[in-house]
C-alpha cells in the first residue's frame, strides 16, 4: 500500500493506543471511520450521509468540546458524495449546536483529500474553545508536528 492509499498515518497519532488503532486499519484495510461504532465512539445522530460523536481522542483542552461528523460512505473528498449531503450536513452542526449548549461558539473544520491527517475518510471537527486556552485546527501532520504537539502540551 503506497502514501496515498493509506487508509491512516499512525505516525501522526497522539497517543499509543490511536496509533495501534490506525496501524490495525492499514493492515486489515478497514477504515476506522466506516465503522466507528466502538466502546469508545458513542454515535449521537445518524442521518443518511452522516454520523456525529463526540471525538475519544481530543486535542488538548478540548475534552468533551471536541466532536466528529463523518461520512457514512467511505470518500475522501467532497466531490464524491451525493446530492443531499452538504445540506444534510449543516442539518447536522446546527443540530449540535442547538443540543449541546457548548458548541454555540464552534471551529469547524472539513478533513478532506488525502491522509496527511491521521484518518483517510471525509469527517468534519466541530471543536469548541473553552475561552481560555489555545484551539486549534491541523490540517495536515507534518515535519514539523511534533514540535507542534509538544508546544500544546506544554500550555498551562
Amino acid at each position: 500500500m503506497n502514501e496515498r492509499e493509506r487508509l491512516a498515518a499512525p505516525e501522526h497519532a497522539r497517543n499509543i493506543e490511536y496509533q495501534k488503532a490506525l496501524e490495525h486499519s492499514n493492515k486489515t484495510g478497514k477504515c476506522i471511520f466506516c465503522d466507528p461504532l466502538g466502546p469508545q465512539n458513542v454515535t449521537l445522530k445518524v442521518g443518511k450521509f452522516w454520523r456525529c460523536w463526540w471525538n475519544p481522542i481530543p486535542y488538548k483542552h478540548l475534552e468533551g468540546r471536541h466532536f466528529i461528523i463523518a461520512s457514512i460512505k467511505h470518500a475522501k473528498d467532497l466531490s464524491e458524495l451525493e446530492s443531499g449531503a452538504g445540506d444534510e450536513l449543516l442539518e447536522l452542526v446546527n443540530w449540535a449546536k442547538s443540543e449541546f449548549p457548548i458548541l454555540q461558539h464552534v471551529g469547524i473544520v472539513i478533513r478532506n483529500g488525502n491522509v496527511e491527517g491521521t484518518i483517510s475518510h471525509l469527517h468534519v471537527h466541530l471543536q469548541a474553545p473553552d475561552g481560555i486556552h489555545t484551539c486549534i485546527a491541523v490540517f495536515g501532520k507534518g515535519q514539523n508536528w511534533p514540535q507542534i504537539q509538544k508546544l500544546l502540551d506544554e500550555e498551562p
